[in-house]
């Protein structure tokens, strides 16, 4: 009886065999085997699917270890295959990981990203900041 295979042995395959596999086939296997959301996003990213990534690195953590994973592959992705996720995800991410994810906006204003898309979540997460500080001091 062999052992059983290794997550990084997964994620080695996947990754070696990214222009090999249907990228929305495998995925749909790796959700339905209870397969790690990182795995999920790693292999995502690596076929150059970043919306499945980041949405996958997301719900693989709730916290700010999800909303970093999610800013690497936003940050490594290519400007036009990331752009609309950096707007769609924006609030989450702020949420989860202000600092990080201003600095990610920052920085990738240079390629291209445009403030008026995120404007609506910088406004509402200055909201949310004003409210918390306000209960605080009430």
């Amino acid at each position: 009886v062999g052992a059983a295979p290794r997550a990084g042995d997964l994620r080695g395959f996947l990754t070696a065999n990214a222009d090999h596999l249907d990228a929305h086939t495998t995925l749909r296997i790796l959700a339905s085997h209870d397969a790690d959301a990182m795995e999920c996003a790693t292999y995502a990213a690596s076929c150059g699917d970043v919306g499945a990534a980041v949405n996958a690195a997301l719900c693989g953590d709730l916290g700010k270890n999800g909303a970093l994973a999610a800013l690497k592959i936003l940050n490594e992705a290519p400007i036009d295959k990331a752009e609309p996720f950096y707007y769609r995800y924006a609030s989450t991410l702020l949420n989860r990981s202000p600092v990080e994810a201003t600095d990610a906006f920052l920085a990738r204003y240079a390629d291209g990203l445009e403030p008026t898309g995120l404007l609506p979540s910088l406004l509402y997460f200055g909201r949310i900041c004003a409210d918390l500080r306000a209960s605080r001091a009430a």
